[in-house]
């Protein structure tokens, strides 16, 4: 049995397709025999076995230890000449109190998880990496951030969402055809972080128990709407734009013109970097007193003295 700190990832060091997912950082439910991820055989072609989470009063209970969750976990199964379930075993209070909203329990239980999964699958035959998947989907979202990185960006704010909005250049119709890919648009994830001085969401591919960070937005604590698990992608597209929606918080909803998060940071991921967007335009809606939608507008140096003019 294994005790580990919540490991950490940064989604960096993606600098090829091949290396699509060296960190291993995934959300899963916590849940008796709920499905945690795949293992495939680094040699025989098309083998492959589940790897799931079960509960059990064998195993310890979570301690906060030192500012943060330490959960002891234990794996079995793997060992098997041939396997038919891995099993990753938690203590049943990690479930429950994960479950009724102990966030940073629940990240810290599956990081560790699959931290000590990926340190006994160095000496296995099994491998959470299936290598032609990671290759062509590696392929895909490079092309994503690529065309993502090259487009004029404008942050968009109404009284119930926030959107990042990617404007139409000559690369616009590769990335709609890409993105409606269902293979691929399934494992684009929302993740939606809360610390107490601000929030993120993170656009991230996850796949099999790997992941890819894309782009991330940061803002005021408490800004978006938050759930316990990573949520599918909204994307809306229209002849101008591609934007990625974020829903507000119920708290904002009434609020005419919309709250401007005091803290709005945008970054991308290229060749696995972390990079701040640049010349990114603000534009938000608001009702007025004839019950008329009227768009405000602010440039990327005026983001901080929340000065703007109408569109």
């Amino acid at each position: 049995m294994q005790s580990l700190p919540p490991a950490q990832t940064d989604g960096r060091h993606f600098t090829n397709p091949s290396n699509l997912f060296r960190t291993a950082a995934m959300s899963f439910n916590i849940e008796h025999e709920s499905l945690v991820c795949q293992l495939y055989h680094r040699t025989k072609h098309n083998s492959s076995v589940n790897v799931v989470c079960e509960l059990s009063e064998e195993i310890g209970s979570p301690q906060f230890e030192n500012e943060q969750w330490v959960v002891p976990c234990d794996i079995t199964g793997l060992s098997a000449k041939k396997p038919k379930v891995v099993k990753i075993r938690l203590h049943p209070s990690v479930s429950q109190t994960s479950s009724s909203g102990d966030a940073a329990l629940r990240q810290a239980a599956c990081k560790s998880a699959l931290k000590y999964l990926d340190l006994l699958l160095e000496e296995s035959v099994w491998s959470r990496r299936s290598g032609q998947d990671d290759y062509l989907f590696g392929k895909q979202i490079d092309k994503i951030v690529e065309i993502l990185a090259e487009m004029d960006k404008v942050v968009e704010i109404d009284n119930s969402t926030i959107g990042l909005s990617f404007l139409h250049n000559e690369n616009f119709d590769e990335l709609l055809k890409i993105t409606s890919c269902k293979t691929l648009s399934a494992h684009l994830l929302t993740v939606i972080t809360e610390e107490s001085d601000h929030q993120t969401a993170d656009m991230m591919f996850e796949k099999d128990g790997r992941s890819r960070h894309l782009a991330r937005l940061v803002l005021d604590p408490g800004y978006l709407k938050t759930s316990e698990a990573s949520q599918e992608c909204v994307f809306e597209s229209s002849k101008s734009c591609f934007t990625w929606v974020l829903a507000r918080s119920d708290d904002d909803v009434e609020n005419s013109p919309p709250r401007v998060s005091q803290k709005l940071e945008c970054f991308i991921w290229i060749d696995g970097e972390e990079q701040e967007m640049v010349s990114i335009t603000l534009v938000f809606s608001f009702v007025d007193s004839s019950s008329k939608a009227r768009p405000f507008c602010m440039s990327a140096a005026d983001l901080q003295k929340k000065e703007g003019r109408a569109c």
